[in-house]
């Protein structure tokens, strides 16, 4: 099986053969660029698998090499890990909406790097088969859908977004998706109105529901009495590793697949009523 490729972009040489040793050492084959120039230009000779970036680069800066990799049809899947000094929320955001599938601040713990490398791959930790799930993404932030898409497409999950809660509800039924991601704060129709709605519908009470929220984790209780198995405050999610964790534990939790599979089943075994 060959080697997964990880094109570094840094301008210091010595942050440079210290991550290409240890990427080497887990197996990975490493390319190098000091600068945004250079960096697109490996990208587009080598096509690498991911690309681990800093944001402070001579010839541009790493937010220039993301726009050009976004707007290269042949580069634009390559999944993107930020890793620099600058260590602002806003430029944390801004890497995120960018298409950033991680953020990390140097000097970034090896284990997590490496895991957010792995699960960018489409690799699991412990190298076992990975089960890509459906997930809908409930959001009407344009910026905050191209974030999520491109976290969980990078996971190797299936995504497909909606901008309201009406069409919320509605891509639910047509899709039945394995996951949803529901703000709360929705035009047409509101997160918790949605979360009731499914919950009260047999073809889509056993799906698993995070409710994402700009605001504090005060409605956590009465969201979770409503049906919610997970809250995450958008805060949070300045890198993928809450996200990715809180859809792990949603499709880990006991029962989820039968319940999912039992409710599947009786409503396709259920005798049309309308039929006559």
């Amino acid at each position: 099986m060959d080697k997964a490729k990880i094109l570094v972009v840094d301008d210091n040489p010595a942050i440079r053969k210290g991550l290409s040793l240890r990427l080497r050492a887990n197996g990975y084959e490493v390319l190098l660029a000091a600068d945004a120039l250079s960096a697109t230009a490996v990208s587009v000779k080598e096509k690498p698998d991911l690309v681990l970036l800093d944001l402070g680069l001579p010839c541009g800066d790493g937010f220039v090499v993301m726009e050009r990799l976004q707007t290269n049809d042949g580069l634009a899947s390559i999944p993107v890990i930020v890793l620099t000094g600058r260590d602002s929320e806003d430029i944390r955001n801004r890497a995120l909406q960018a298409g950033a599938v991680a953020f990390f601040q140097k000097p970034a713990d090896d284990g997590e790097l490496l895991s957010a490398i792995r699960r960018a791959l489409n690799l699991s930790a412990t190298g076992t088969n990975h089960r890509v799930l459906n997930i809908l993404v409930v959001d009407d932030n344009v910026a905050l859908q191209i974030a999520f898409k491109k976290i969980l497409s990078a996971a190797g999950h299936a995504v497909q977004v909606a901008g309201d809660g009406e069409e919320g509800l509605r891509l639910a039924l047509d899709k039945s998706p394995d996951i949803i991601l529901l703000d709360v704060l929705l035009p047409k129709l509101g997160g918790v109105e949605v979360l009731r709605a499914l919950k009260q519908n047999p073809m889509t009470k056993t799906i698993p529901v995070i409710v994402m929220s700009g605001l504090s984790q005060s409605n956590e209780a009465k969201l979770r009495r409503e049906g919610a198995v997970s809250y995450l405050e958008k805060s949070r999610l300045e890198n993928s590793d809450a996200l990715l964790q809180a859809i792990n534990d949603a499709v880990l939790l006991p029962g989820h697949d039968g319940a999912r599979q039992e409710t599947l089943l009786r409503n396709t075994n259920e005798p049309d009523k309308c039929s006559n």
